[in-house]
């Protein structure tokens, strides 16, 4: 998918925010640059040692683009080239905020946040019916799962978890940036912090 203002991409209006409905997954930043796309699991920690943007879908497979988009480093998520179509921007943390807040705060926003797909399970686990995703939000968070660093896996948790970065980096640590994140067996709308080099999925608002 090229990077252009895309009237067709499917949006929702939370409070005063304009939110996508599905994750980013473009291949090209807005200048016609291509992202660098990494198959394997050295190549992605190579391209985060040395700050070179990069994306992939979750496990090579391009199929899961067609749910879950793509997910990318932090690099790709802050390059000036533009990594959110025209006319649309990456959040911040306190964009991320804001969100939360319009449904109860981090503790309890996940539920609302979280699609009703029936992909929601971990390992063949259905959610636990007070964390089950009622999607009052319109926000249709789905789990597309992660890349690097994580258990000793180079991707982890599709089905499982939503992983979606943000601009803002970790004041405390230069090599961290921050992410929210919903869980299978959760209510949370999780906030923390991420080495850049993982891969993340990627949600845009106006």
């Amino acid at each position: 998918m090229k990077n252009s203002a895309n009237s067709q991409i499917p949006s929702v209006k939370i409070g005063k925010q304009v939110w996508m409905k599905r994750n980013l997954d473009v291949t090209v930043f807005n200048n016609g640059d291509p992202i660098l796309q990494i198959e394997t699991a050295e190549e992605w920690m190579e391209a985060g040692e040395k700050k070179i943007p990069a994306c992939c879908y979750y496990e090579n497979d391009s199929s899961y683009g067609e749910v879950f988009g793509m997910l990318y480093n932090w690099y790709a998520v802050s390059d000036p080239r533009g990594l959110a179509p025209i006319g649309w921007r990456i959040p911040d943390e306190n964009d991320f905020q804001e969100l939360a807040d319009s449904f109860g705060g981090d503790s309890d926003a996940g539920v609302e946040l979280k699609s009703t797909s029936s992909r929601w399970e971990n390992y063949g686990v259905e959610e636990d019916e007070d964390c089950k995703g009622t999607n009052k939000s319109g926000f249709n968070g789905l789990p597309g799962g992660s890349r690097g660093e994580c258990r000793g896996e180079d991707f982890f948790a599709m089905g499982g978890n939503g992983d979606w970065w943000s601009l803002t980096e970790d004041p405390d640590d230069t090599t961290c940036a921050l992410k929210r994140g919903l869980a299978f067996d959760s209510m949370e709308f999780d906030k923390a912090s991420q080495y850049k080099y993982c891969g993340f999925s990627v949600r845009c608002l106006k």
